[in-house]
């Protein structure tokens, strides 16, 4: 199901479908306005956010809304969501585990096929991966694609 705000695709690659067939996101930040408000232990990050937003605190929250993944995601919406696989680890500095499941109940309640792995004590990226990890995520793909 297309969103109705997309035009209709057009010329040689017409026939072809542009719809989204799965989502994975492996500590991808969802909700910029708690992740602005999260203390980050690392001064990068924070600064790496402060680059972007705006210095006013209303303008820094409207912008923070406006590109958070989680605004987006409504049962109104008149597009269909595809299947989302969301997995962050237990002692992420970065991205806090309420971000995740914030995403997934917002998501299951628009209708959206959600998986959610949560990875025990791993970190943000370093100690995340593991081979269960990511048969996990193929395992999803493959699933989602073979449809």
């Amino acid at each position: 199901m297309r969103s109705s705000r997309l035009p209709e695709p057009k010329g040689e690659w017409a026939d072809q479908s542009d719809a989204v067939s799965c989502v994975v996101s492996c500590f991808g930040p969802c909700d910029l306005g708690a992740w602005v408000d999260f203390n980050l232990p690392n001064s990068d990050c924070q600064a790496n956010i402060a680059a972007f937003l705006p210095t006013d605190e209303k303008e820094r929250a409207e912008v923070a809304r406006a590109v958070s993944a989680l605004t987006y995601v409504s049962p109104e919406s008149d597009a269909a969501i595809p299947p989302y696989y969301l997995s962050v680890g237990t002692n992420d500095p970065l991205v806090e585990l309420a971000q995740v499941t914030r995403m997934a109940d917002a998501l299951s309640s628009a209708g959206a096929e959600v998986q959610v792995v949560i990875v025990d004590g791993a970190l943000h990226e370093s100690t995340f991966w593991s081979q269960d990890v990511l048969e996990s995520i193929w395992a999803f793909i493959d699933k989602h694609l073979a449809n």
